[in-house]
């Protein structure tokens, strides 16, 4: 071997041993990183989101509870997205991401999500939205210290898309399931959970998450938790507001075929959740017809539904008139 051969050949190892000396770093950092399971799994579903997905993950970031990871579930976006999942996984390691080939929709997103999750806790959250800095610390403490709730859920304020906070929604019991998805937006769960009843169900695309809701309901304890933990953006693109009319019928096929099923339900939560369909069935397409529904509402429980009765027809348009009048008076008289 000649002097330039040698020098060549040196010159080429040194680079093979670096480039074995960084691989061997970042197996050793993987494996650092899998052998030390987070506190909680965050699923992160972003179908062409790169507008507000920074904020998403920043906000994440800026948790005070640090021991989480970070699932990105890229279901075919076709924008920017793909380009800044690499960054944050570059980023931070507690972010991995892993892509849809082709669109699979929201429900198979979170089920490939958590399939892969490591933590004791369970939540995911949209590409839209942010939570509270403190809001992993506040919810898992609440489940630490009450080891009989299983799935605790919190208040959230809107965004608008200039993320300027317009209003707030304050999450109900979880009696309430009976007229709506009222887990809401931010939430964190036991990992059970999801084992038990099998996750995601993925012919339930628009009411997904009420479908989980209500499914765990039946096994689990759930709870509210007062207090403002996340930023919920509404706009034009969003599907709150793009697909109203199908998640209203969605959730009517969805209500209809587990009421009867609710272990927990009393006879007062049957009519409310019937006398709910009975409304929604009178204003959008639903399984069967708003008599049918106010008439299961009566058999039910009979004083829910004429108390109902009262409240609609002679209370609300009283209290209107009432407000109507006061409002037309001078300030001063009011």
């Amino acid at each position: 071997m000649g002097p330039l051969e040698a020098i060549a050949y040196s010159e080429d190892s040194q680079r093979i041993d670096g480039e074995l000396n960084l691989n061997l770093a970042k197996d050793r950092r993987n494996r650092s990183v899998m052998l030390s399971k987070p506190t909680i799994s965050v699923v992160l579903p972003i179908y062409n989101g790169a507008r507000y997905l920074r904020e998403s993950v920043q906000s994440i970031l800026n948790q005070t509870f640090p021991d989480w990871e970070l699932i990105l579930v890229d279901d075919g976006s076709t924008d920017e997205s793909p380009q800044l999942i690499d960054e944050f996984c570059e980023l931070d390691e507690r972010i991995i991401s892993i892509r849809n080939e082709t669109n699979l929709n929201l429900p198979a997103s979170l089920n490939r999500g958590f399939d892969i999750a490591r933590g004791q806790y369970f939540t995911w959250t949209s590409h839209d939205n942010q939570y509270r800095p403190h809001a992993f610390r506040t919810m898992h403490q609440y489940l630490v210290d009450n080891p009989d709730v299983d799935l605790v859920y919190a208040d959230y304020a809107h965004l608008n898309e200039a993320g300027d906070v317009t209003g707030y929604t304050r999450v109900p019991i979880p009696e309430r399931l009976v007229m709506k998805s009222s887990v809401g937006a931010c939430f964190l769960y036991k990992r059970k959970i999801h084992e038990e009843i099998g996750g995601y169900d993925t012919t339930k695309v628009l009411v997904e998450d009420y479908d989980f809701w209500l499914r765990a309901s039946m096994k689990f304890k759930l709870q509210p938790l007062s207090e403002d933990l996340y930023l919920y953006r509404f706009h034009a693109s969003s599907l709150t507001t793009t697909r109203r009319k199908a998640i209203m019928e969605k959730r009517a096929e969805l209500l209809h075929e587990l009421l009867p099923k609710l272990p927990w339900a009393t006879p007062r939560d049957r009519a409310l959740g019937y006398l709910h369909l009975a409304d929604v069935a009178s204003a959008f397409d639903a399984p069967a017809s708003p008599f049918y529904y106010a008439l299961q509402a009566f058999k039910a429980n009979p004083i829910t539904v004429i108390r109902h009765v009262v409240r609609v027809s002679i209370a609300d348009p009283m209290r209107r008139r009432q407000a109507g009048v006061e409002k037309s008076r001078p300030k001063h008289e009011q």
